[in-house]
């Protein structure tokens, strides 16, 4: 019996599917590749018929845990190398255990033509490799221009104004509300140095074990392409990739403060958080209580909490914008699905709270369900579940929700519209996790939000401090029992303090911060 590894990761043209010979074994990397074969009524198994997800999970944790304890690490000065490495200690792993189990079988490989650092015969010798070439380019192209439409509705015109100004488009997320302020603070353009990438190097030799993920890992930063430098300060949003390091590690050598805006909500643990984003900096901007506890907790040197202006939109005046064009409400529910781990198989692991298929199975089939809930059971609610556009885009890998959904009326896949467009026209919310849209005050307080704890988990404390304003799930059943209850109208009382502590408080943030930087200047 021949062996055959699935790793479609690309849609297909539906009348141009592989036929699958059901007197082979098959193996299936992704949700795709699994809906695939199951349409043709194929069996097979899984990558976590080998490993299950908490033990795949902690066997990556552990292998950080050593990083975190070898000379080399400790004595960095560029511990934020660590996520990059991660990503290749991830994929190491996740070849490795699919080389243990394939050993001495007879094997063929089926994938998409869609480069990926992830397609297996790059490591792997199989006895033969099929390239399936029939993408379906007009759903790709459809949801292009209805996600180029979308963001005409929700603003592209003042946002294309605003990258005419060099200054503001240098500028990411919260930051762009207060980069005049950052003009104080001079920068030299006359410092030339090279990337200083020792301790990655360092580490991917000392830890990737497979030769070829070695030279893979290795180009990641050979990139000879020369760095732009900008004459006004530019803080960053978590510290992230070669342009973002290359202008830490000149800010440093030019004596310049090193300042990072709160990027996420920082609800769920995250292993690389307090190296990419607190101990690197001298400054952290958060926006509630919450995060600057956590923070100094964490060891950061200064932390100054301001009132974000991104994600305190007012929910019912987009509501009255949209009464003019005569949008109404369009759904019952609202369903935030977390999506990262359909970027690519077997590549990040980031807590030991985040129980995540390295197949992204887990997490399908919960989005699975809840199609199916609504289309079967609540029959007369409304769902529109927000996916990332990318999915739809061709940047990730392909999630067949769409052919899940059409089979219902009242279920819609969205990838288009803005959430701040969603959360205007819909009754109630729920999520696989704690999003970063949830530091809106107005949102909380307006919306029944719901979301799960199992997969994605928190811990303790912050969970009993969330339960005083969401509902907090642990499964379908919970979730089936709170639809039930969801009738439009708020259905918890809310605790108005803790939401502040998790959202914002009211501060006059430009005097604060410019006092901050004040202060900064003036150092020596």
């Amino acid at each position: 019996m021949k062996t055959i590894v699935v790793d479609i990761k690309r849609k297909i043209k539906k009348n141009k599917i592989p036929d699958f010979n059901k007197n082979d074994s098959y193996i299936s990397l992704n949700s795709y590749s699994s809906y695939l074969l199951e349409s043709q009524n194929i069996k097979f198994m899984t990558y976590h018929d080998i490993l299950s997800e908490k033990d795949y999970c902690q066997s990556i944790l552990n292998i950080y845990n050593e990083i975190e304890n070898d000379e080399i690490f400790v004595n960095s000065q560029c511990k934020y190398y660590l996520r990059d490495v991660a990503k290749y200690i991830t994929l190491n792993s996740y070849i490795s255990y699919i080389e243990g189990w394939l050993k001495n079988k007879d094997c063929d490989y089926i994938r998409c033509s869609k480069s990926s650092i992830s397609n297996l015969e790059q490591y792997i010798q199989f006895n033969n490799v099929t390239v399936v070439d029939n993408i379906d380019k007009s759903f790709y192209l459809e949801k292009k221009i209805g996600v180029f439409l979308g963001s005409i509705r929700s603003g592209l015109v003042k946002k294309l104004k605003s990258r005419f100004s060099r200054k503001l488009s240098k500028f990411s997320y919260e930051s762009k509300s207060y980069y005049s302020l950052f003009s104080s603070i001079p920068v030299s353009n006359h410092c030339e140095f090279a990337l200083d990438t020792s301790l990655y190097e360092g580490l991917i030799k000392k830890f990737i074990t497979n030769n070829k993920v070695r030279t893979v890992a290795m180009k990641e930063f050979a990139s000879t392409q020369p760095y732009s430098t900008s004459p006004f300060y530019i803080p960053f949003t978590f510290l992230n990739g070669r342009e973002n390091y290359f202008r830490f590690q000149l800010y440093q050598k030019l004596g310049l403060p090193i300042i990072i805006f709160q990027h996420g909500s920082y609800v769920h643990e995250n292993y690389f958080l307090k190296y990419n984003e607190i101990t690197s900096s001298d400054l952290n901007i958060v926006f509630n209580e919450y995060t600057k506890e956590l923070f100094y907790k964490c060891n950061a040197k200064d932390v100054v909490k301001i009132k974000p202006l991104l994600f305190n939109k007012k929910i019912k005046k987009i509501k009255k914008i949209k009464k003019i064009k005569k949008i109404k409400k369009k759904y019952d529910f609202l369903y935030i699905s977390y999506c990262t781990q359909y970027s690519m198989s077997g590549m990040y692991v980031s807590s030991e709270d985040s129980i995540i298929s390295a197949d992204a199975n887990n997490i399908f089939k919960r989005h699975s369900e809840v199609i199916k809930l609504f289309g079967e059971v609540f029959v007369n609610k409304k769902i529109c579940i927000k996916i990332q556009p990318g999915i739809h885009l061709g940047s990730m890998n392909y999630i067949p929700l769409v052919e899940l959904a059409k089979k219902y009326d009242n279920v819609t896949i969205e990838s288009g519209d803005k959430l701040d467009f969603l959360f205007s026209v819909s009754d109630n919310v729920i999520s696989d996790y704690y999003s970063t849209e949830f530091l809106n005050y107005n949102l909380i307080l307006e919306k029944n939000i719901s979301i799960f704890t199992d997969i994605i988990a928190m811990k303790g404390i912050v969970k009993d401090e969330l339960s005083e304003f969401l509902f907090l799930l642990q499964d379908m059943n919970e979730l089936k029992n709170w639809i039930v209850h969801c009738e439009g109208n708020i259905n918890k009382k809310k605790d108005v303090g803790m939401i502040k502590r998790y959202t914002r408080d009211e501060v006059d943030s430009f005097s604060i911060l410019s006092k901050k930087i004040e202060q900064l200047n003036e150092r020596d």
